[in-house]
């Protein structure tokens, strides 16, 4: 058996600092795998969401321009259906109505989605003549938009995400 001379093993001290060298680099990386994966959810909330917005021009497109009479929350008015039960014919699957970032499920379970519906002001007649829209422009009414602010402390750009009525998805 051949013995290594002592020049050519490591000592305490250098194993040590080789450890704590790793330790500080993985620490160094590990927040930056954490912002591409709330990323990736953020970019996979607003691609669900523009999938709900060509569900909802499917819908429109059959129903003369009228918006879905359908609940904001589902538990608030449980006679009326939810926006999930009304747009399910056009859309291929509900996990569409997650939000990869709507972590505990808690809206997903008690409402069917991750999203708010914005029917206040929006139902009773075709969607493209009523006020907001006419006032403000399709691009500046939101349909859809997250519960909460999944994607970072409220108040701050780009924590929820929101669907307008011209189909893109933003942050409002």
């Amino acid at each position: 058996m051949r013995h290594l001379s002592p020049s050519t093993r490591f000592t305490l001290v250098e194993l040590l600092v080789t450890i704590g060298v790793i330790a500080i680099l993985a620490g160094l990386i590990f927040p930056a795998f954490a912002k591409a994966r709330n990323a990736a959810k953020r970019a996979s909330c607003a691609s669900n969401l523009h999938g709900i917005g060509t569900a909802f021009k499917m819908y429109l497109g059959d129903y003369k321009d009228y918006l879905p009479d359908a609940a904001m929350m589902k538990t608030e008015t449980p006679d009326s259906p939810s926006i999930a039960e009304a747009l399910e014919q056009y859309i291929p699957s509900n996990k569409i109505m997650l939000c990869p970032a709507d972590d505990s499920d808690t809206y997903f379970k008690s409402e069917g989605t991750s999203y708010e519906y914005d029917n206040v002001s929006l139902l009773g007649e075709p969607l493209h003549s009523t006020p907001p829209v006419v006032r403000d422009g399709e691009a500046n009414v939101a349909l859809m938009f997250d519960f909460d602010p999944f994607h970072g402390k409220k108040g701050t750009s780009g924590s929820r995400n929101y669907l307008f009525v011209d189909g893109h998805v933003g942050d409002n």
